[in-house]
């Protein structure tokens, strides 16, 4: 099966040189999106309503430093300032890299300019370090507090011939960075053994526009094939960046391992051609076709590259096997195979594919060889996000001004099998969405791209103080469509929650890291600001399919009972809505001996009330509604 629509991956192909080619070329003509709406996004995200906002930032982009087999060829604290003999190459002429001992001091720090934000917090940070304040230099010279005028200003430093005495097989260079960048730019380090001749690294990491790195972000850069058989060495390191700020502190340059392979990432679904969910509906699964990226952090070429692999359900083997890389890995090289395994999951469970690398030979580092990726097969539930591991915001409001474009965000499926419909839609709302708005739940059925839409299914749904996320503490809220709708094989499908536009505000928990890129935005990212629906962007909202179809009956029990449930059976939390005219004021949950086992009281005027269960015991309850006219039950199943 082929994706039908293009996917703005290139970094993401690049990286993964796919070493598998049993898998069918993409066949179906697809849209070509404009490279700068990236720059579109960027730009929005730097005015007032920010397009991510970070909540807890986790260290996901620190790379542990590598083990080494020698001492510290050459280092720099910067503890005497800026280092005799480098060079400052600063094509604007108004942001050289400077020594300092503060942070920022441009408008997006934290204080809008009035004082210096905080310094690096590297290990030799109290004797100074080298920074590019570019926020600063774009403020203070054009006077924009916006940034929508904010000049891209490249510059560099470099340093004087580097010699290490000797040459190496494996050298790494390793330093302190602190940095938040925007509009997709590098953070580049260039290598040279002759000053002529540079070899690029970039050194961003996984960190995605306008969010903060660790700090520190511990970087070692595998520099041997930027070096070669050369003792001297060259270093020029620099961005064209508008906003924000890099600092840089504690540089050395160490003798890295010959052998050392390490396995970077584990993918239990093919990113390239299919999508790699997180949760699958049992009726959904197909067979695995999983990959392994692995790189060469030693300074030999590893030939004989093997993965093996074991696929848990529920922590026991239901399937192994192992595959090969074709030719060699050379050093500072990563490559990535796809494998078919044969294998299709037929039970419900939490899955896991565990991965170990190895080659001919023998690893001088065995700490890194293996990897990991799980997901889940559900009964109904089908996903891309990971609900363990929220850590930003996405923003969907409008202009402001209440007119043109209503933004919005979806992700995409391609179901694998027929007979399938969809009932709900599952969305966990960030904690800064405006309580008492009006939102429009989406199916969007795809053609050949992601804007080629065949037909649109809509319900209005209207946001109530117990949907919006209050913090760790979030839950799914459950968006029942006012009609099924079918799904067939192999055709695209985008859910999308989506703002009528106005000052009320849209925001979802979202995942970093979508190396897929399911994620799909409306708003004005296409060529001249154009309005409409892309895809790209490397974070997953928290939005689902639910295939239940007992959830298409609430609306029945609402009717009957004066209140419905769902998801019901149900293993973690069950959402119960109520008839308004009814007035419900208790909630209880009963088990089969008739002992009251969790209660909950109901505030006037509450419409949905979200239940976690996942503290009992499998079997049946029955779940009570109380109001002022008498009770009324209907059978809970936990699973």
């Amino acid at each position: 099966m082929t994706k039908r629509f293009t996917l703005i991956a290139a970094s993401l192909v690049a990286f993964l040189a796919t070493a598998y080619g049993q898998k069918k070329p993409l066949t179906i003509p697809v849209h070509n999106y404009p490279e700068h709406y990236f720059e579109s996004l960027a730009s929005q995200a730097e005015n007032a309503s920010p397009d991510m906002e970070a909540i807890n930032r986790p260290s996901s982009s620190e790379l542990q430093l590598a083990n080494s087999r020698g001492g510290v060829l050459w280092s720099e604290d910067f503890a005497g300032g800026f280092p005799a003999g480098w060079a400052v190459d600063d094509a604007s002429g108004i942001n050289p890299w400077k020594w300092s001992m503060n942070g920022s001091h441009g408008y997006y720090n934290g204080n809008n300019a009035t004082d210096y934000a905080d310094p690096i917090n590297s290990t030799s940070a109290s004797n100074g370090f080298l920074i590019s304040d570019a926020d600063s230099a774009n403020h203070f010279n054009y006077g924009q507090p916006s940034g929508t005028t904010y000049q891209y200003l490249e510059t560099y430093f470099a340093t004087n011939a580097i010699d290490l005495g000797a040459t190496y097989s494996s050298l790494l260079l390793e330093f302190e960075q602190s940095f938040r960048f925007n509009n997709s730019v590098d953070l580049l380090v260039q290598v040279s053994p002759d000053s002529t001749n540079w070899t690029d690294y970039t050194v961003q990491g996984g960190v995605d526009n306008n969010t903060a790195s660790a700090d520190p972000d511990l970087v070692s850069v595998n520099i041997s094939a930027g070096v070669g058989s050369s003792q001297t060495v060259y270093l020029r390191i620099g961005w064209n960046a508008r906003v924000y700020f890099w600092m840089i502190d504690d540089m050395k340059i160490i003798e890295g391992l010959d052998n050392d392979l390490e396995l970077t990432k584990a993918y239990h679904g093919d990113v390239i051609q299919d999508y790699e969910y997180s949760k699958i509906p049992l009726e959904q699964a197909t067979e695995m076709v999983i990959g392994a990226a692995v790189t060469n952090l030693g300074g030999v070429t590893q030939t004989g590259v093997t993965v093996d692999y074991d696929i848990l359900r529920n922590g026991s083997s239901v399937s192994t096997g192992s595959f090969s890389f074709s030719g060699g890995i050379v050093a500072a090289d990563t490559d990535t195979a796809w494998y078919s395994t044969g294998y299709t999951p037929d039970q419900i469970g939490d899955y896991e594919v565990v991965m170990t690398v190895s080659a001919d030979n023998t690893d001088e580092n065995m700490t890194n060889q293996e990897g990991s990726s799980a997901f889940e097969v559900t009964e109904f539930v089908f996903a891309h996000d990971y609900d363990e591991d929220y850590d930003i915001q996405v923003w969907g409001q409008d202009d402001g001004n209440g007119v043109a474009n209503a933004y919005g965000h979806g992700c995409v499926f391609i179901p694998y099998n027929e007979g399938s419909s969809v009932y709900a839609l599952e969305a966990a709302f960030g904690s800064n969405t405006t309580s008492g708005t009006s939102i429009i739940a989406e199916v969007h059925e795809l053609g050949t791209s992601i804007q080629d839409i065949v037909d649109t299914y809509q319900t209005v749904y209207d946001i109530n103080p117990s949907d919006v996320n209050s913090g760790s503490n979030f839950f799914f809220t459950t968006i029942v469509l006012d009609d099924e709708v079918a799904l067939s094989s192999g055709v695209g499908y985008t859910i999308a929650l989506q703002s009528e536009g106005g000052d009320d505000q849209l925001w979802l928990l979202s995942n970093t890291g979508d190396e897929d890129y399911s994620t799909t935005l409306y708003g004005p990212y296409g060529t001249g600001g154009a309005i409409n629906w892309y895809n790209g962007w490397n974070h997953t909202p928290g939005l689902r399919m639910n295939l239940n179809p007992n959830i298409a009956g609430i609306e029945e029990d609402l009717v009957e009972y004066g209140f419905g449930m769902y998801p019901n059976p149900t293993t973690e939390s069950v959402t119960v809505k109520f008839d308004e005219s009814r007035e419900m004021n208790k909630i209880s949950v009963v088990d089969a001996t008739g002992k009251v086992v969790l209660a909950r009281s109901v505030t006037a005027g509450t419409n949905k009330l979200n239940i976690n269960v996942s503290d009992l015991a499998s079997g049946l309850y029955f779940l009570t509604a109380e109001s002022d006219k008498g009770m009324v039950s209907q059978k809970l199943i936990i699973q």
